[in-house]
């Protein structure tokens, strides 16, 4: 079981609130984008090869996908376990386990240059963190037990760290999806949506696979919530036509995006 982490700040008639209503923080979709991007950083090496391991191997369930060898099993274990042997320290290091998110701390960490801002930015060292929970995904879609006990905790603490950072959500939405906690998903993938300043069109349509499981008879919101987090008017036509028939009743089951967050 996977525990929902976030506190419930829905917003009714906040300053700024959005038009489809569906915006989880009451803040503004203007600031929340502007603090992530301030507090975005080139990824480094490690992140960058987590990424790569990542996007390789998610989705090696389906029929379709290719299958690791023994080699590159061992590869992506071994990778796993060197960032492991780093996790105490940088744990320490990072004070992981001793943030919290609330609403109170959020709005101070959306001022860009504020303490808290500065406080929960990203680091080589979250970056290396980073990788690990990646690598832990990683083995979960290699079907290696490990994984989500990497990944799962480690997590809850780097959303409490580093709560501003798209990414974060997205996976946690994944993890969530994955453990049939939909309203946690749902809350998360929205949460992400809000954040990312330039969405791929797959991190929308993942936003879409989620509410047609978690916000089935809300295609009108979700509909507007696409238009209002998608860089442009084009790429929210291309989402929406590619979600929309999974909204109809009688479809029990939607698409599965081609490269999930």
């Amino acid at each position: 079981m996977v525990a929902c982490l976030f506190v419930r700040f829905e917003c009714k008639a906040a300053p700024g609130a959005e038009l489809s209503g569906l915006n989880p923080i009451p803040i503004s979709r203007e600031v929340l984008v502007a603090a992530s991007k301030s507090q975005a950083v080139p990824n480094s090496k490690v992140l960058d090869q987590a990424w790569e391991y990542y996007k390789k191997w998610q989705g090696t369930w389906l029929a379709s996908h290719s299958k690791p060898t023994a080699q590159e099993r061992n590869e992506v274990v071994k990778f796993t376990d060197d960032l492991l042997e780093q996790l105490p320290r940088l744990a320490k290091l990072e004070k992981l386990g001793s943030q919290s998110i609330d609403l109170a701390r959020l709005r101070k960490i959306m001022v860009v240059g504020s303490p808290e801002f500065n406080d929960a930015a990203q680091t080589a060292n979250t970056q290396t963190l980073k990788a690990l929970l990646l690598m832990g995904f990683t083995e979960h879609e290699l079907d290696i037990a490990d994984g989500v006990k990497i990944a799962r905790p480690l997590i809850l603490k780097m959303l409490a760290r580093t709560p501003i950072d798209p990414d974060l959500y997205f996976l946690y939405a994944r993890l969530s999806i994955d453990a049939q906690q939909n309203e946690a998903a749902w809350h998360a993938a929205r949460t992400a949506a809000y954040l990312c300043a330039d969405p791929l069109d797959t991190d929308l349509e993942f936003v879409g696979f989620v509410a047609s499981i978690a916000a089935k008879g809300q295609w009108g919101a979700v509909k507007k919530m696409l238009r209002e987090v998608a860089s442009n008017s084009e790429q929210a036509d291309r989402v929406i036509v590619k979600v929309e028939k999974a909204f109809q009743p009688e479809v029990k089951a939607l698409f599965i995006p081609s490269k999930t967050p």
